[in-house]
């Protein structure tokens, strides 16, 4: 976790849009692509504020929000704000509940967790489109349209390896 601190700003915009908050953690993966910070509001709803490093994933992220989580329903959360300033941050609703990975379950309740995932991650998948890629905030290619998907795959695949490898996150033996 990159314990980053919350600026002035954006406690600022939040109280805007939640009233007052409590900072509850700082959520962020260290991969440092976004900062992401889970807020308790003094009306007791949670939500998470997200921060991304680069406008472009944080677009694609309002245009998931917009275009296809709707589908979702009560499965995922919901965009609540969108800070177009510097700095740019999403603020989203938070779900209820614990992660899978911090509870302890049944071996049926578990089975029956797995169920509920694979039905909501195939809304997902039947989400029908023309071209394979990353879109803007208005849905349109951000780096050209790719109609086949195993050419937009196997680009990807060669761009992540190529970074990983340039990072030196990778054994020789991941490598081959």
């Amino acid at each position: 976790m990159c314990a980053m601190e919350l600026s002035e700003t954006l406690v600022s915009w939040c109280v805007s849009v939640i009233g007052a908050f409590t900072l509850v953690s700082d959520c962020s993966h260290p991969h440092g692509e976004s900062q992401v910070w889970q807020l308790k509001a003094t009306t007791g709803e949670t939500y998470y504020l997200k921060a991304h490093r680069r406008s472009g994933k944080r677009d694609r992220e309002v245009w998931a929000y917009r275009h296809v989580v709707p589908d979702f329903q009560e499965f995922a959360p919901r965009l609540v704000a969108i800070r177009e300033e510097l700095p740019q941050a999403l603020l989203l609703s938070a779900l209820p509940g614990e992660p899978m990975e911090c509870i302890a379950l049944t071996h049926n309740k578990q089975q029956a967790a797995w169920h509920r995932a694979g039905t909501v991650l195939r809304r997902y998948h039947s989400v029908q489109s023309a071209w394979f890629g990353r879109p803007d905030r208005n849905g349109e290619p951000q780096d050209g349209a790719q109609p086949d998907a195993q050419t937009f795959w196997q680009e990807r695949f060669g761009d992540w390896l190529a970074r990983a490898e340039k990072g030196g996150y990778l054994s020789n033996d991941e490598t081959d």
